[in-house]
């Protein structure tokens, strides 16, 4: 049987909820089409990399999905690129914050590609499921950028075949009244939990 990580972060800067948290911790133990679901809540810190190549050593996943909250972003997005960088205005849950732009690597690649998937399939299946869906090359300079530059560059540097893909989401319409997020775009829980399936279910062919 496939075996699948799929990551969340716990809450972070100003907020007291986070949808990926919540998806992380709902599809854990869950099968889908065959592929057995491990759900992980990691830490909101730029190394949270560590918790999840522990996961990854121990459990050895075919693939893994993480996904990230972005509040500002009208859709789901999936993140084709790391860049060895961290800045934010938010401290990470260590405390880090970095008064200017630092390396996360030091002396590390620029960035790194995503060439275990192809996005561009995968952003055509959702909208084929009327998903409002997009491909980026940017994942900012905060955890999920961290996360993805981590994975991809431990995927390379070790040649493993394991599927990754990052994916961002606004937050979901059961938090509306929420602070820090009026005004801003919101989905359906289940428009999201749909796009996880899916992405999941295509992943493992």
């Amino acid at each position: 049987m496939a075996r699948a990580i799929l990551t969340g972060f716990d809450v972070f800067g100003g907020y007291d909820f986070n949808p990926v948290k919540d998806a992380a911790q709902e599809f854990n133990g869950k099968k889908i089409s065959g592929v057995e679901i491990k759900g992980l809540v990691l830490p909101s810190r730029y190394h949270a990399f560590d918790v999840l190549y522990r996961e990854i050593r121990d459990y050895r996943p075919d693939l893994v999905l993480s996904m990230g909250f972005a509040s500002r972003i009208p859709c789901l997005r999936l993140e084709t690129r790391g860049k060895n960088e961290m800045f934010s205005r938010y401290a990470d849950a260590d405390g880090i914050r970095p008064e200017s732009s630092v390396q996360i690597v030091a002396g590390g690649n620029e960035f790194y590609e995503n060439r275990s998937i192809d996005s561009s399939e995968l952003v055509a299946l959702l909208k084929g499921n009327s998903l409002p869906a997009e491909v980026s090359i940017d994942a900012d300079t905060f955890i999920c950028n961290s996360l993805i530059y981590c994975t991809l560059r431990w995927i390379e540097i070790n040649h493993s075949p394991m599927r990754f893909l990052f994916l961002h989401t606004p937050a979901t319409e059961d938090y509306s009244g929420k602070p820090g997020i009026e005004g801003k775009p919101k989905i359906p829980k289940e428009m999201l939990y749909k796009g996880i399936n899916l992405l999941i279910e295509s992943m493992a062919k």
